[in-house]
């Protein structure tokens, strides 16, 4: 399986991915890119010292500079490539586990590369002879984090608010260096830190925020320490999940459908792109705050095309990714953060109270079985779904059926050889009735 992925590069270090890989990148995407200069950033994976000197290789070996900002989170390189006007690459695998890493690579403005904006083209020059030119580059340290600071700062409100203490799992990744820059700024907010310390084994825990289990130790912090809520970061920072006063995760969609709700307060009739697994409710919270829903296909690269598009202010993926124009519609943890405890702080109401009305439709735990190829499967499904006669079907993004009182989706993964499913509705009991009927259905699909 190529580690050319739908949104980005990643495999597991040592066997699907090695330091060769990072050196034809850096190579090829002077070539593809033909840039003078590449801002180049990593998370503190223990692969991640070795990838960055093959790839800082490759690319001077083709004629280019590197300006390396560093051990960074992922938005910190975004924020470079808009700050310094130039391509960038970080080396991370995100929230993927400590075995794997990887390349996120975008043009100048965190312009992003996908599957259907260029990574495709950037993998076929790979397979190319590199060049060495006879004039290599130069590599310059450059640092950025006053002035990344700074810009994060720009999204703070500074009017007075009510005081509240909020613990932040760091994970043992890169968000632990910005949130403790931001947060002193934030007087009226008390910061517990959790898993500062930077470890890129992720002793404590995995760095995914989406998934239950890596929020079990930050909702028994606050729980411990009475705080008002609880934030995590993922490892490389470009994802927040969150969990209430009591401990309990917050869904994806219900923190975007929150946040929907504060940046269209100051923002209204505005354009807001959400992916094709968020739950129903975010879209109608959006159209009853006075903005503009714009679903698209899973995938933050994706969602970032759309809102370039269509100018849009804020960007929604229900796995943690939230993204906005001010920030050349690249995702952040720490900015998401930010905006969160604005929102809290002019509320008078628990963080729990905050989402309940949220909690209208019950959507069940995310069906995953293993297939290569599952995307193959797609139009046989697609038929026999069709012939149950749901009131709408939609194919922008796998399938995506609505029966009324319960809808689905069903995708193959881009990340990852696994087929998803996806049911939510109006009755718990019907929705988890329904879930184990589909994923009997995508079993003997795929066993014919």
């Amino acid at each position: 399986m190529s580690i050319y992925k739908a949104n980005d590069i990643r495999g597991i270090y040592g066997t699907e991915l090695q330091d060769n890989d990072a050196y034809a990148l850096g190579n090829a995407f002077v070539r593809y890119i033909k840039a003078k200069r590449i801002a180049v950033g990593r998370d503190n994976r223990v692969s991640s010292p070795a990838l960055h000197d093959a790839l800082v290789q490759g690319i001077v070996d083709a004629g280019a500079d590197v300006l390396d900002i560093g051990e960074v989170d992922s938005p910190a390189l975004y924020f470079a490539t808009s700050y310094l006007e130039t391509p960038g690459i970080m080396i991370t695998a995100s929230h993927n586990p400590a075995e794997y890493n990887g390349f996120y690579v975008c043009g100048s403005h965190a312009t992003p590369l996908n599957e259907q904006t260029g990574l495709k083209a950037l993998e076929a020059q790979t397979k190319k002879k590199a060049i060495k030119n006879t004039h290599k580059g130069a590599v310059y340290s450059t640092p950025l984090m006053r002035p990344y600071t700074k810009h994060v700062l720009s999204f703070l409100n500074h009017a007075e608010a009510r005081p509240f203490t909020v613990v932040i799992d760091a994970g043992n990744g890169m968000g632990a260096q910005i949130a403790t820059r931001v947060f002193k700024a934030l007087r009226n907010v008390t910061v517990i830190p959790l898993y500062y310390e930077s470890d890129g084994r992720f002793p404590h825990h995995g760095p995914d925020p989406s998934k239950i289990e890596n929020l079990q130790q930050l909702g028994e912090k606050v729980l411990e320490t009475e705080a008002d809520f609880g934030i995590a970061l993922d490892g490389d920072a470009d994802r927040a999940g969150f969990v209430d006063e009591n401990g309990e995760p917050i869904e994806g969609s219900l923190v975007g459908a929150l946040l929907a709700q504060h940046v269209l307060s100051k923002h209204p009739k505005e354009k807001i792109v959400y992916s094709s697994t968020c739950s129903r409710v975010l879209p109608e919270t959006i159209i009853r705050a006075k903005g503009v829903p714009l679903k698209d296909k899973v995938g933050h690269t994706f969602i970032k095309y759309r809102m370039r598009k269509e100018h849009a202010l804020f960007g929604i993926e229900n796995t943690g990714h939230y993204m906005y124009r001010d920030n050349d519609y690249a995702d952040s943890g720490i900015i998401t953060a930010v905006l969160m405890c604005q929102f809290y702080a002019a509320q008078q109401k628990t963080f729990s109270a905050l989402v309940k009305p949220l909690k209208k439709y019950y959507k069940a735990s995310e069906y995953n079985i293993n297939i290569e190829n599952a995307r193959k499967y797609i139009s046989l499904l697609h038929t026999k779904i069709r012939a149950l006669k749901p009131q709408k079907i939609n194919l922008q993004d796998g399938i995506a059926a609505d029966f009324g009182t319960y809808w689905i989706s069903i995708r193959a993964s881009q990340t990852e050889p696994l087929m998803r499913l996806v049911v939510e509705g109006k009755n718990k009991d019907e929705v988890e009735n329904q879930r184990r009927t589909f994923a009997e259905m995508i079993k003997k699909t795929i066993q014919c």
